[in-house]
């Protein structure tokens, strides 16, 4: 079973332009110090985006690409919580985004 596709949008700033009324649902905004994806951010995408819109049917796996703000402790932590196990594989970020 696949995750519905959530759009996140990373940046320096926010704009209310970016983020109208009738917004794709669950769009996720987050503004990061230089624009790029942050552990803090993922964090962030995972427990209040990933884990209000996956399968409550658990264990689950969840395959990640080989970026570095994916596998914090806190997010490790968090997976395990949920008893999600996390799979990094490495140099992936010249695949597609949806696998």
């Amino acid at each position: 079973m696949g995750l519905k596709r959530l759009p996140t949008s990373y940046s320096k700033h926010l704009w209310d332009s970016w983020m109208p009324d009738q917004a794709y649902p669950g769009t996720g905004y987050k503004a990061t110090p230089n624009g790029w994806m942050t552990e803090e951010a993922f964090y962030a995408w995972f427990k209040n985006i990933f884990l209000k819109n996956c399968p409550a049917k658990r264990p689950l796996l969840v395959i990640l690409d080989g970026h570095k703000t994916h596998t914090s402790i806190p997010v490790i932590d968090l997976a395990i919580s949920e008893k999600i196990t996390l799979l990094k594989l490495h140099h992936t970020q010249h695949m597609p985004c949806n696998l």
